[in-house]
């Protein structure tokens, strides 16, 4: 099960079956707590409190991404029972995410499964001709023979990532008269095979890229235009001629339909707080989507909006008030007139924000846009520094395209919980620091940069262990929108 929690802080609790880790980002430490090996929901949830309690961000929390497929509704509603008394915005009702990597990687199987067969006669093929230096001067070799000026360099795939299946077959697909020029192998894939790898992986491009663009993502109100667009897509799917894409595309919408149901009302909030485009990603992605439904879905993600809009604002005028009654030595009459001259401010706030006149800006640029204007969006900007912080995944950045858990093997299962806490906090740093020196765009290729902790797992046997983000700020969380920065 995974889990990231965030918005007035940015949390993390991962629980395993015998398991937890909560990691903090910036002072790259983990957590572990030992919880019986068949822990209850109620033990469970004991232990997720304990972690956010020992970090002081219990009282801080609004929104919990999770693993769905292995997180059970019966802790999350334990969960929101322990935490009502912190009054969870929205009654609760927006505290729950779905992780989407997780949803897109049970997509991905059902794309690669379509072509399961072709995909382990191209790893075949892969390994023979990487198995010696002698070999791969022949492909290339041949390569040159077919007319392949820069020929792509043969890469067998990673199991744990879908990611580096999708670009193996990808490459392949380019090198595909070589390998019949050769024609070494028994077991080549035939035309028809080709033709049916390169149906499935003109539609994992998409996944892929989208996928990317979500990695990339510094705040949550671009989350709603890269998952609608995958929706979008699957739709136009449907009614492809070739039957087995149909039936693909049947089965992934099943999935992300479950996704999506959870996931709608939270996107299209956080979509909001776009300075420059507001409501327009929700009206333009939901007609294509709901059709003539579109303005009804529209309306009521615009009420949530204007909901929480009036709960930030009961919450901020109490406060207010507490200060007043300390501040004895003003008359009545001037608190009264301050009183109703920031009721009339905070009732057209909503209104001059989405009114207001924004030029074009990037992605970057939000964070710093929300920063710069804390006075004219008082009530706003508190719930921006809350709900753009909300995470998409459940896991790291490097980790979105896994499509297993990382087990710890035999010999390395016996580590202490220490040394597995260390190694894990090196292994996050030494990523970080080689991704911020070279730059790379891929969060997909980090991925195999680097040996890990995880190098001889297995997945019959051995400890489960995941290391989940947690950032913590203060009680407001300003320091999501610097940190961001």
């Amino acid at each position: 099960m995974r889990m990231m929690s965030s918005l007035k802080s940015r949390s993390a609790s991962q629980h395993q079956k015998k398991k937890y880790s909560v990691k903090l980002t910036k002072l790259h430490y983990v957590l572990f707590a030992n919880v019986p090996f068949f822990g209850t929901n109620q033990s469970i949830c004991k232990v997720i409190l304990d972690c956010f309690s020992f970090f002081d961000v219990d009282k801080k929390l609004s929104t919990m991404t999770v693993d769905s497929y292995t997180t059970s509704d019966e802790l999350i509603d334990l969960m929101m029972d322990r935490l009502s008394a912190n009054e969870l915005p929205f009654r609760g009702k927006l505290f729950r995410l779905p992780c989407f990597a997780h949803t897109l990687g049970l997509m991905v199987q059902d794309a690669l499964d379509v072509v399961r067969h072709v995909i382990e006669k191209i790893r075949d093929s892969i390994m023979f001709w990487t198995s010696s230096p002698e070999r791969e001067m022949i492909f290339e070799k041949a390569a040159c023979e077919v007319g392949l000026s820069t020929p792509t360099k043969l890469v067998l795939d990673y199991g744990l990532s879908w990611s580096s299946t999708y670009l193996m077959l990808q490459d392949s697909f380019l090198l595909k008269d070589v390998f019949s020029h050769l024609g070494h192998q028994k077991s080549l894939p035939s035309k028809e095979e080709w033709d049916l790898v390169r149906e499935v992986c003109d539609r994992l491009k998409l996944l892929y890229d989208q996928m990317k663009s979500l990695a990339d993502c510094p705040v949550a109100c671009m989350y709603l235009i890269h998952i609608c667009e995958i929706k979008v897509n699957l739709l136009e799917w449907l009614n492809c001629e070739a039957p087995l894409i149909k039936e693909l595309a049947s089965k992934m919408l099943k999935k992300f339909d479950k996704y999506w149901l959870e996931a709608r009302d939270i996107l299209g909030v956080a979509t909001i707080f776009h300075p420059q485009l507001r409501f327009k990603p929700l009206k333009h992605y939901f007609e294509k989507i709901y059709g003539n439904e579109a303005e009804n879905e529209v309306d009521r993600i615009r009420q949530i909006f204007y909901d929480l809009f009036k709960e930030y604002k009961s919450s901020l005028t109490k406060h207010k008030k507490n200060d007043e009654d300390l501040s004895s030595r003003q008359s009545f009459s001037y608190l009264f007139f301050k009183q109703l001259e920031e009721e009339e401010s905070e009732l057209c706030e909503v209104d001059y924000y989405l009114n207001a006149r924004v030029g074009k800006m990037k992605a970057s640029d939000i964070l710093s846009w929300w920063k710069v204007n804390p006075h004219s969006h008082s009530v706003l900007y508190k719930m921006a520094r809350d709900i753009l912080a909300i995470p998409v995944f459940a896991v790291d950045v490097e980790d979105a395209f896994d499509v297993g858990d990382k087990i710890l093997g035999a010999n390395r299962s016996r580590l202490h919980p220490t040394m597995v806490e260390a190694l894990i906090c090196s292994q996050k740093l030494i990523r970080r620091r080689e991704h911020s020196e070279s730059k790379a765009s891929s969060s997909a290729n980090s991925l195999h940069s680097l040996g890990t902790i995880y190098d001889d797992a297995n997945f019959e046997d051995g400890c489960i262990l995941k290391a989940k983000s947690v950032e913590t700020g203060n009680e407001c969380g300003d320091e999501h929108l610097e940190s961001a920065k």
